[in-house]
Order: structure tokens, then sequence, then C-alpha cells
């Protein structure tokens, strides 16, 4: 079936009046966020939550206008939808350029105050004169001190076989 230009008209007519409404539903629930920013956050949420009642209660008066108009209400229904669509790729994009961030700690030392001059994975001496691939030796109270030197001793030990 082969659309006459009058009905492709008016689509587009159609098209253009959703997307009217929802751009101007989409701007008016940024300015209620703007607008709602500093206030309680029960408040603010009970000004979006009106919003958006708001927004779907337009939908469907911008819905009901054209209802007689098969063709006009067809493309009323595809201009509101593509608005969302837009800020769904749009919120996608933007998470693209800043991807989430892990909220671990990096292993190594605790990181200390830029006043020092160390970064937080810069070695310590100790750190510095031991050979790679072995640990440093902690330092040890004198009365367990005995102790650790057997089982230091017997770890030297037991390393070869």
């Amino acid at each position: 079936m082969l659309l006459t230009s009058a009905l492709w008209m008016d689509m587009i007519v159609g098209f253009l009046w959703g997307l009217l409404v929802s751009i101007v539903n989409y701007s008016y629930l940024q300015y209620v966020i703007k607008k709602n920013a500093g206030k309680s956050s029960q408040r603010a949420t009970t000004a979006v939550v009106n919003a958006y009642f708001m927004h779907y209660f337009l939908d469907l008066v911008a819905l009901v206008v054209v209802y007689k108009h098969m063709w006009v209400l067809l493309g009323t229904a595809i201009g509101l939808i593509v608005m969302l669509h837009y800020l769904i790729v749009k919120l996608f994009i933007e998470g693209r350029k800043h991807p989430y961030v892990s909220k671990r700690p990096k292993r190594g030392k605790p990181k200390v105050a830029p006043e020092a001059g160390i970064s937080a994975m810069e070695e310590s001496p100790d750190e510095a004169e031991s050979t790679p691939g072995e640990r440093p030796e902690p330092e040890v109270p004198g009365a367990n001190e005995r102790i650790y030197q057997k089982l230091l001793k017997h770890s030297k030990r037991n390393k070869g076989r």
C-alpha cells in the first residue's frame, strides 16, 4: 500500500506535534529539577513526581487532540517516542565519555598527604633496599624475636625444597 502525499503530510504534522509536546515536557522536567535542587529531598521528590504526572497528562492531551485523524495520531505517537529514545542515546554517549570509575582503593601503601612528598604507591626506604622478589623483613619486638628468627630460618630452609 503506497501512502499518498497528503497522508505523509499528516504523519509529518503529527510527528512535529508530538516532538513539540515531548520537548516541552522535557524542558519542564529539567526546570523542575533545577528549581528544586537545593530543597529537602521529600519536597524535591514530590515536585519531580508531579512533573512526571504533568508529562503523562500532556502526552495524553496531545494524543486526544488528534485522535480523529489516524495518520496524525500515528505521527504524534512517533514524535512522543522519538524524544525518549534521543535522551536514552544521549545518556549512553555521555556515559561512554565518562566511564564508571572504580571506588576501590588501589593496592599498596596508604596515601600520604601531598605535603610529605611521597605519592601513594612510592616505595619506602626499607622496600628500596630489599632485592626484587623478596619481602622486607618486619621489625619484631624483643620477646618474640627468638621465635621469629626460628620461623624465618625454617622458612628459608624450606624455600629450596
